[in-house]
């Protein structure tokens, strides 16, 4: 028994080592083959790129290419740290999805991996960093994201701060170079990434201030960004109101849009600004509009349903904020 056994064993790895070295040596021919015929050094090396170039090149048109190119935008924004709510907000047909580290508790880490679930939709991933240090502008450009989304930028001087922290040295900038051990560079895979990542990844500044809306004009004259994004619930508050239909706050945002527009820089939302739909706002010439979030859609369909089951009397008490809520 022991010897039929042994005899099997001893006859299934050969038939395996044979069968792993037919297939080897149909892959060593076939390659030197295509290496013949097409002059290539390297197949696989060629194939990386490839594949490499494609995905970022597919990424870029679906963002800055396509702002460029006159196409009006609008996207959801993400802060549950839910890979399965950032592919859904893809699948759904949202033309870009801000990882937001600014709010909620997300990562690098994380924004690494919603930018990696992201990636084969068709939707462009943002990310939007806590503030305006460089060492976190840097890792979030590592990690792959086609825009990046500063807050509250207020003086000419913090925008060239963050502006230099956008590109490389070659291009004006002080960003370390570490791309061969980043996704951003595809691990070293894509030898062009330094020479392109300026002029296919979307830079964005918010105004979210008074004064930041009073430095519109010398904000917007420095080079090296695409965009400025009006804030409308931080403008509020820093106008000293949580209610963002507020005649003063909607004067400031139409004043904002008007600098904005005159100063040849695309312009952008990170809300729906206030007495306005994304509609109207794109009419008015706005480029791009961040106009939701994983979490209000949640919380509004939970209430929704809620609402639909139980009744008014439920849905007052769950939301805190009274019937209408829902």
């Amino acid at each position: 028994m022991l010897l039929q056994l042994g005899s099997r064993f001893l006859t299934t790895t050969a038939v395996v080592a044979g069968l792993r070295a037919t297939v080897q040596g149909a892959l060593r021919r076939f390659t030197t083959t295509t290496m013949a015929n097409t002059g290539v050094g390297d197949v696989g090396a060629v194939v990386a790129a490839a594949r490499a170039a494609s995905i970022d090149g597919l990424q870029a048109a679906n963002l800055k290419r396509r702002l460029l190119a006159g196409e009006k935008l609008y996207g959801a924004g993400s802060v549950t740290c839910c890979n399965s709510a950032v592919e859904l907000l893809a699948l759904s047909g949202f033309d870009f999805v801000v990882i937001d580290l600014e709010h909620g508790p997300g990562d690098i880490q994380y924004a690494q991996s919603a930018l990696q679930t992201l990636e084969g939709t068709g939707t462009s991933g943002l990310v939007r960093v806590p503030g305006h240090d460089p060492v976190f502008i840097k890792k979030a450009l590592g990690v792959g994201a086609k825009g990046i989304v500063v807050p509250s930028v207020e003086t000419p001087e913090q925008a060239q701060a963050v502006i230099d922290a956008f590109h490389y040295v070659p291009h004006g900038g002080v960003r370390g170079a570490g791309w061969g051990a980043e996704r951003g560079g595809r691990y070293g895979l894509r030898p062009d990434y330094p020479h392109k990542v300026s002029d296919e990844t979307l830079f964005v500044l918010m105004i979210e201030t008074p004064r930041g809306h009073d430095n519109i004009e010398k904000i917007a004259a420095i080079p090296g960004f695409d965009m400025l994004m009006i804030g409308p619930l931080d403008l509020a508050t820093s106008m000293g109101t949580y209610e963002r239909v507020n005649d003063d706050v909607v004067a400031m945002v139409s004043s904002i849009e008007k600098k904005t527009l005159a100063s040849g820089k695309l312009l952008g939302a990170g809300a729906v600004v206030p007495r306005s739909t994304a509609k109207e706002m794109f009419e008015r010439g706005y480029n791009l509009v961040w106009g939701c979030n994983d979490i209000g859609l949640l919380r509004e369909a939970a209430l929704a349903n809620v609402k639909a089951i139980k009744g008014d009397a439920d849905c007052e008490r769950l939301s805190g904020s009274g019937g209408d809520t829902c």
